[in-house]
């Protein structure tokens, strides 16, 4: 927040091309990240301070998911290559992104 930086991404891998990328996310204020999708199989986020959602967006379907350190969902893993917005709720939001790597730019597609 000193900074003026929404959101702030730490990673936990040596390197893009590991087979793991896991990230913690922080995003000072609250927002919306997305619609996107990767050309991956997985991804799973746990939440570790404040509230979260994502939102599946399948076809006409929209599945959510409330991710909350004081309840009962904390963790939540799903399929990369479906359309999803992440947002943040509470003002931090800290959460880990684990996700198949190798990691690279052109995978990640973004909804118009």
């Amino acid at each position: 927040k000193i900074n003026n930086i929404s959101l702030c991404r730490l990673c936990l891998h040596k390197s893009d091309k590991n087979k793991i990328n896991s990230m913690i996310m922080i995003h000072t204020n609250k927002q919306i990240v997305g619609p996107l999708k990767q050309k991956k199989k997985y991804i799973e986020y746990h939440i570790l301070f404040g509230y979260l959602q994502i939102s599946l967006i399948q076809k006409s379907r929209i599945k959510i998911f409330k991710l909350n350190i004081k309840g009962d969902h904390k963790n939540l893993s799903i399929p990369a290559n479906v359309f999803r917005t992440i947002e943040s709720f509470s003002s931090p939001a800290i959460f880990l992104e684990i996700a198949e790597g190798p990691f690279k730019d052109s995978d990640t597609i973004w909804r118009q």
